[in-house]
């Protein structure tokens, strides 16, 4: 993870697909908890955007 003024710009997984979890079970054959784990990473990296850039800071030069 790489901050910036105290703000996650980049967030790096090594060795994972989150996506990999959220597709359909036949594509991956992933077991039902990892599915559940990467779904659940999911939403926590969506509520910390919604959480924490909802201030109208994360414009674009």
């Amino acid at each position: 993870m790489i901050e910036k003024q105290g703000r996650i710009v980049l967030l790096y997984t090594f060795e994972s697909d989150l996506g990999d979890g959220w597709e359909d079970k036949e594509m991956h054959n992933d077991p039902a908890d990892v599915r559940l784990k990467a779904l659940r990473m999911g939403a926590n990296i969506i509520k910390y955007a919604f959480e924490n850039l909802s201030d109208g800071s994360a414009t674009h030069p």
